[in-house]
């Protein structure tokens, strides 16, 4: 019954509470709201730690109860929805106190993350980002548009200083 309770009112509690939760982690929320539509909006999240800050301008989740009706008994994640509309990532400069580390292997690199994506994937809603920019003190690194994941099928639209022409990536990342 008392967890019931706390699901039930949950988007009465929950945005008062989670901003102060997310700073235990380093994480500032300027606002959120509760939308209508059974979606909270988050606006102006900050985390700045690990040698990068992390930017976004707003962020739409579906509310503990809605996930919660769409994940059981009918298990429709996939009708759910994370959307961020612009994402930015500003790499820090790092202090050499260590020798450099070998450059890191892109393949295992993608390994861990379809591993990472297995393990939670009944759990995890589709996601749609607008843009995602990624930034060194040296200028602009990577840019992408129009990101979606959903049901293990990544698309998006890539931009960098580094590549002689935008290109459109569609790849499918299932583990298997």
């Amino acid at each position: 019954l008392g967890i019931s309770l706390l699901l039930l009112s949950s988007d009465w509690w929950l945005p008062k509470v989670l901003p102060a939760v997310l700073r235990h982690w380093d994480v500032q929320v300027t606002s959120l709201e509760r939308l209508d539509q059974g979606q909270w909006e988050l606006l102006e999240l900050e985390y700045a730690a690990d040698g990068m800050v992390v930017r976004v301008d707003a962020m739409r989740v579906p509310s503990v109860w809605r996930y919660v009706r769409a994940r059981w008994p009918a298990a429709d994640v996939a009708s759910l929805r994370v959307e961020l509309r612009q994402l930015t990532v500003e790499l820090c400069p790092a202090v050499a106190t260590t020798p450099e580390p070998a450059a890191p292997d892109i393949v295992d690199q993608l390994n861990r993350v379809r591993l990472a994506l297995s393990t939670y994937a009944a759990w995890l809603p589709a996601l749609e980002i607008d843009q995602v920019l990624l930034r060194s003190e040296q200028g602009p690194v990577l840019t992408l548009h129009d990101l979606s994941l959903r049901d293990w099928q990544l698309a998006l639209r890539l931009e960098s200083p580094h590549v002689p022409a935008p290109m459109r990536v569609r790849a499918d990342i299932h583990p298997e």
